[in-house]
This record gives structure tokens, C-alpha cells and sequence, in this order.
């Protein structure tokens, strides 16, 4: 009796430490994963779906290849660099290729909390040249744990 308790109270343990919140903006066709909830937050804009909560942050911004450079969408590596600079993002390095995404890349930076300190960032290019948009997506890691943005950068797809 005491072995069965022991793997319900273990098997309810490995539930909660690996749970998955599935997120997918049906309208672009992009889908992830994240190990904590989060809440969708009004935007100014229609092309831009934000998710938050106190330790993460998930901003995808829908553009135009129109209004990306050659480089940009050519190179979604060069794509991850020239975002991360634009919006000033620190120490900026290498990330990735997503696994599930072929014409993808990221990169890790830190960012300026608005008490000046530093907390890891992840900037995500998304090409996706069939309906002419680039996803530019931003992984906040407020809790200062990297290891949960790079989950998230991970796990996005492309959905039909």
C-alpha cells in the first residue's frame, strides 16, 4: 500500500513539474508551449499577440517581408541579430537553429528590467515566405531563467 501512495503522490509531482500550456494565434498559424501559464494581454495592434505573467513574456509581431531587408529574410540568423540590436537588447549571442522550424534561428541577450537590472532575453526570427510575413518574437525571461525562454523558443511550430 505504502509503494502505490508513494507513485500517485510521484506520478502528481511529475504532472505539475512538467506541465505544458499549449499557446496557438490561429489567425498566423503559430503555435508553442510554455511551462507556466501565461495571459494574453491587449496589444496596440492586431498583428502583434502578447502572453504574460510575472516571470515570462511571449510577444510575437507579424511583419510584412516587404518591411524586413533582403538580409533580414534571406538569413533568419541575420534576421535574429538585427532584431536583438534594433531593440537594444545586451550581450547579444549565438542561440539556434528551432528544431520543428527550418527558417528559423534565435538569439540570447539580457535585457534592462525597469530597475536597471539585467534579465536573459531571446529574440526569435520566424520566416514563413508561402504568406509573406516574418515572425519577430521576444522571450522575457523575468525570473531570470533562461533555461525556461529557451523551453518555449523550442517547442514553436507552424500550424495549416
Amino acid at each position: 500500500m505504502k509503494n502505490l501512495m508513494l507513485a500517485l503522490v510521484l506520478l502528481v509531482f511529475a504532472q505539475i513539474s512538467f506541465a505544458q500550456y499549449p499557446v496557438e494565434w490561429k489567425k498566423y498559424k503559430i503555435k508553442y508551449e510554455t511551462t507556466e501559464k501565461l495571459d494574453r494581454y491587449q496589444t496596440e495592434s492586431s498583428t502583434v499577440y502578447g502572453m504574460d505573467n510575472m516571470n515570462l513574456a511571449v510577444d510575437i509581431a507579424v511583419m510584412s517581408l516587404d518591411q524586413e531587408t533582403r538580409e533580414f529574410v534571406n538569413s533568419p540568423k541575420a534576421g535574429a541579430f538585427e532584431m536583438a540590436e534594433t531593440m537594444g537588447m545586451q550581450n547579444i549571442q549565438d542561440g539556434g537553429e528551432i528544431p520543428k522550424i527550418k527558417s528559423a534561428y534565435y538569439v540570447v541577450a539580457k535585457d534592462q528590467d525597469v530597475d536597471g537590472s539585467l534579465y536573459p532575453n531571446i529574440a526569435l526570427v520566424i520566416i514563413r515566405k508561402e504568406m509573406g510575413i516574418a515572425y519577430e518574437i521576444t522571450i522575457d525571461c523575468y525570473n531570470k531563467k533562461l533555461e525556461d525562454g529557451l523551453k518555449i523558443a523550442k517547442s514553436f511550430e507552424l500550424t495549416q
